[in-house]
C-alpha cells in the first residue's frame, strides 16, 4: 500500500469518526465544521468514479458507527438472526453512505474547474440538494447536531434545518482551502473566510433577536397543563397478554398529576386492537382510561377495520387493516378523534413486497403487517383551545409532517413513540436530537411522550425544558403555551429553497454531460 493510500485510509477514518461523534456527544456539535475537511483532501485530484468510491466509504463508515444500534433493533424487533442483522445494517449503511459518494462524484466531474468563491457557494448548494432529496431510512442532516446549540438553529424558521448544512459545508470548504493554501504557499481564501465569518455572525444575531421575540410570544400565549406518562416497559413486556397490566400502570401514574388539561400516554401504550368504529376506548366493557375529571387523554394504541369480521381473535386475518394509532379521549374514555400513523417503520411494522411474496415473512416473523393511515387530521380539544398535531414514532424527524400540520392550524406538536426497541443505546437521544428542529421550524412546542425515554418538553426555541432518563419509570408535568402567532416563513415558503438547489444540481449535471459530449 502506497503512502498516499495509507494517508487516504487514515483521513477516511478521521472524517467518519468526526461525523459520527457529533451524533454521540452534546458538546461535539462544533466538530461538524471540520468533519468534512478530511473528505475534501481525500477526493482532491481524484477522478469522479474514484471520488464516488472514496466518499461512499467515508459515509458508510460514519453511518455504520452512528446507527450501530440498528443491528440490535433488527435482531430484537425484526426477529432477524445477528448475521443477517449485521448484513442488513451494512447494506443500509452503504446505501446511506452513497449520499456522500454522489456529492463527491458531482463536484469532481469537471464542471468546477477552479477553486473560485463562486464554485465554493455552488458546492454548498449541491450538498443541500443531495442531502435533502436523497431518500434515507432515517432522515438526518449533517447540521442536525447543531440542535445541541440552539442559537445557531433559530434560522431554521426561515430555511429549515437542512439548509443550515449550507453553512456547515461552506465552513468545511473554507478550512480545507485555508490548509491547502498554507501547505502550497498560495493565496488564502479571503472571500470564503469573510463569507463564513459573516454567515456565522448574521445567524447568531438573528438567533439572538428571535430568542427575545419568541420568548415574548411564549409569555403571551395561552397556557395549558400537560402530564406525560413514561411507564417504562421493555420490548419483551409489550405484548397483548400483558396489556391489562400495562394499562393499569399507565392509569396509576396518571393519578400522580395535579389536574392537567391533557395526559399523554406513549405509542402503543394499549397493546390491544380497538375496532375503528368503537366510540369508547374499551375492551370487554372495561374503560381503559382513568376517570379524572376535566382531563383529556392522548393515548397510543392499536386499531383495525372490522370488515364484517366478528371477534378480536380474527384480527390476524390478512384482509383486515391494522393501524398504529393515537386516540384522543375524555376522562370517560369516549373517543373524540383518532389518528393513524402514516410513515411506517421498515422491518418493524412492515416488510416490503411481503403482500406479494409471502415467503419473505419467514425471514422476519416478528415484523408486523400494518397499513399506513392516509390523513393528517388535527385532534382538537375545543374546551382547551388545543389543536394537536400527532406524530407517531419517527414522524417527528420528518419536517414535512409538522409543516403540513401547522398549515392546517395546529398549535402544539405531540410525538408518541416507543424507543424500547433501541435498547440501552444512544439511539433514543439521537431520536430526540433529530426531532428538536421541528419546534424551531414551526415555532411550536414539541411534546415527546415515549415508552422508555427520552420523553421531553421542547419549547419553540428548540430548548429542552424537561426530559426523562431512558429505561426509568418517570412522569413529567409542565405548563406549555399554545402558539397561535401565525406560521413561520419556513412553514409558508421555506421548502421552495430546496427545489431551487435541486435545479442548480440538475443544471450542473446537464453541463457535465454536454461538456463531455462536446469533448468526445
Amino acid at each position: 500500500m502506497s503512502n498516499l493510500e495509507v494517508r487516504n485510509v487514515i483521513l477516511s477514518i478521521i472524517s467518519a469518526f468526526l461525523i459520527s461523534s457529533t451524533f454521540y456527544f452534546n458538546s461535539a456539535w462544533i466538530l461538524v465544521f471540520i468533519s468534512l475537511v478530511p473528505l475534501f483532501f481525500i477526493i482532491q485530484n481524484k477522478s469522479p468514479l474514484k471520488a464516488l468510491k472514496s466518499a461512499t466509504i467515508v459515509g458508510t463508515i460514519a453511518y455504520f458507527i452512528t446507527t450501530y444500534w440498528l443491528i440490535g433493533t433488527l435482531n430484537r424487533f425484526g426477529g432477524f438472526p445477528y448475521p443477517i442483522s449485521v448484513t442488513f445494517h451494512l447494506i443500509i449503511s452503504a446505501y446511506s453512505g452513497l449520499l456522500f459518494g454522489i456529492f463527491a462524484l458531482i463536484i469532481r466531474s469537471g464542471f468546477i474547474k477552479n477553486n473560485s468563491f463562486k464554485n465554493t457557494i455552488l458546492i454548498g448548494l449541491i450538498w443541500v440538494a443531495v442531502e435533502y432529496y436523497y431518500p434515507l431510512l432515517f432522515p438526518f442532516s449533517i447540521a442536525s447536531p447543531l440542535a445541541n446549540y440552539y442559537p445557531l438553529i433559530q434560522i431554521a424558521d426561515i430555511v429549515g434545518i437542512n439548509f443550515i448544512s449550507f453553512l456547515v459545508v461552506i465552513i468545511n470548504i473554507t478550512l480545507y482551502k485555508a490548509i491547502l493554501s498554507f501547505r502550497t504557499k498560495q493565496n488564502y481564501p479571503i472571500k470564503e473566510i469573510t463569507a463564513s465569518v459573516l454567515l456565522i455572525i448574521t445567524i447568531l444575531i438573528y438567533g439572538s433577536f428571535k430568542t427575545q421575540h419568541i420568548t415574548k410570544q411564549i409569555e403571551n400565549s395561552k397556557k395549558i397543563k400537560l402530564g406525560i406518562v413514561q411507564a417504562n416497559f421493555d420490548f419483551t413486556e409489550k405484548t397483548k397478554d400483558n396489556f391489562i397490566y400495562m394499562v393499569n400502570q399507565h392509569k396509576l401514574l396518571s393519578y400522580d398529576f395535579n389536574k392537567p388539561d391533557l395526559i399523554i400516554w406513549p405509542e402503543t401504550a394499549i397493546q390491544a386492537f380497538i375496532p375503528t368504529n368503537f366510540k369508547y376506548l374499551t375492551i370487554n366493557g372495561e374503560i381503559l382510561i382513568p376517570d379524572l375529571e376535566d382531563s383529556f387523554f392522548l393515548v397510543g394504541g392499536l386499531s383495525y377495520d372490522i370488515n364484517n369480521i366478528e371477534g378480536e381473535e380474527e384480527i390476524e386475518n390478512k384482509s383486515i387493516n391494522k393501524y398504529n394509532s393515537a386516540f384522543l379521549t375524555d376522562s370517560k374514555g369516549r373517543i373524540l378523534s383518532r389518528f393513524h400513523k402514516i410513515k411506517l417503520l421498515l422491518f418493524g411494522e412492515y416488510l416490503p413486497f411481503s403482500q406479494y411474496i409471502p415467503a419473505i415473512k419467514k425471514l422476519s416473523p416478528a415484523t408486523g403487517d400494518y397499513v399506513p393511515g392516509n390523513e393528517l387530521n388535527i385532534l382538537s380539544i375545543k374546551q382547551k383551545g388545543m389543536k394537536i398535531a400527532t406524530l407517531i414514532c419517527y414522524e417527528d424527524i420528518i419536517p414535512s409532517f409538522s409543516i403540513k400540520f401547522k398549515q392546517k392550524g395546529a398549535n402544539i406538536l405531540i410525538n408518541l413513540t416507543n424507543d424500547a426497541w433501541f435498547g440501552q443505546s444512544i439511539a433514543p437521544y439521537q431520536h430526540l436530537l433529530l426531532a428538536i428542529p421541528r419546534a424551531v421550524e414551526t415555532r411550536t412546542y414539541l411534546i415527546r411522550a415515549t415508552n422508555t425515554g427520552v420523553s421531553a418538553i421542547i419549547d419553540p426555541l428548540g430548548r429542552i425544558m424537561k426530559q426523562t432518563d431512558i429505561f426509568k419509570q418517570q412522569t413529567i408535568e409542565s405548563t406549555v403555551g399554545l402558539m397561535e402567532n401565525g406560521n413561520t416563513f419556513y412553514v409558508k415558503y421555506g421548502n421552495l429553497i430546496y427545489p431551487l438547489c435541486l435545479s442548480i444540481l440538475v443544471l450542473c449535471v446537464f453541463f457535465i454531460i454536454t461538456s463531455r459530449r462536446k469533448n468526445s
